[in-house]
């Protein structure tokens, strides 16, 4: 009985059926669908945050900046002196405005200088494009644009700079709803270039290929370029992007609540957030 009994016990401890096996193996891929995507979620409104946070750190930079210099807000572009010989001073070379992000003068030198003077605290998690050094040293410093569509030639890219491209205090109304600052790879942003789909014609090559963010993702700014997009907004966060205002607050948009292609088309054009002075803007696209 000592025997029998004994081996009853080691048939019954022996091990899992396959059916048993196949249930678990079901199990634990219906828990891991189900958590995976939940932790990608929780992950990508970590990155969101994080990008917002320093989307409201350019902005009240550039608010003290402005209640520094009479009410004007840092220029996208100017004409200064640097080493003696003049030269293009982007928003973000500006000494002034970089002392409110406590960050050091940006320093002039060889590339590789320039290289290590990136902000690298103002690129966002999400953002693989600024992170590459080869795209660094082309020239991209951080992970947000400046809006600068009030300014954009209609051929060419440019600002003008024999003028103060950069708004007022006094002159912005609605401030809750005007762009300051949103998540690009270019120093600056315009509305055009927010275009996702290639719904304009200058977005379409001569094969009939339609190019913007859909198909061109985070690609590199020089890509973006080649493909008629100066200054592209990035819709990296789930198909939006970041959206900084002129009063200080962010907020999170969807692509075609960023760019909707019927007000651009429209005649005259709406260009809603993307323009502080309407009339300045018609002026100098027309």
């Amino acid at each position: 009985m000592k025997h029998a009994f004994d081996g009853d016990v080691m048939r019954k401890s022996h091990g899992f059926t396959l059916i048993e096996l196949l249930v678990v193996i079901a199990v634990i891929a219906l828990l891991m669908g189900i958590l995976v995507p939940a932790l990608r979620r929780a992950r990508e409104l970590g990155q969101r945050a994080a990008c917002a946070n320093n989307l409201k750190t350019l902005a009240v930079a550039n608010l003290a900046y402005a209640n520094t210099y009479d009410g004007a807000y840092v220029p996208v572009v100017f004409k200064g002196i640097v080493d003696g010989k003049a030269e293009y001073i982007e928003w973000l070379r500006n000494t002034s405005f970089r002392s409110y992000l406590s960050l050091k003068s940006y320093e002039t030198g060889d590339e590789e200088t320039k290289l290590f003077d990136i902000p690298d605290e103002f690129i966002c998690p999400s953002d693989r494009i600024s992170r590459d050094k080869r795209n660094r040293l082309a020239g991209v410093l951080c992970s947000y644009g400046y809006n600068y569509t009030e300014w954009k030639p209609e051929s060419g890219w440019m600002p003008p700079i024999n003028e103060y491209a950069g708004h007022w205090t006094y002159k912005i109304r609605q401030a809750a709803e005007k762009l300051m600052f949103v998540d690009g790879i270019d120093w600056w942003v315009e509305w055009s270039a927010a275009d996702y789909s290639g719904a304009l014609d200058e977005h379409v090559d001569s094969s009939g290929d339609a190019w913007g963010w859909d198909k061109l993702g985070q690609a590199n700014i020089f890509t973006y370029k080649d493909k008629g997009f100066h200054g592209p907004t990035i819709y990296r966060h789930n198909e939006g992007a970041n959206v900084t205002f002129y009063d200080g607050h962010v907020k999170y948009m969807k692509k075609e609540e960023v760019f909707v292609i019927e007000d651009y088309k429209a005649d005259p054009k709406r260009p809603g957030m993307w323009v502080v002075d309407l009339a300045f803007y018609r002026e100098w696209h027309h």
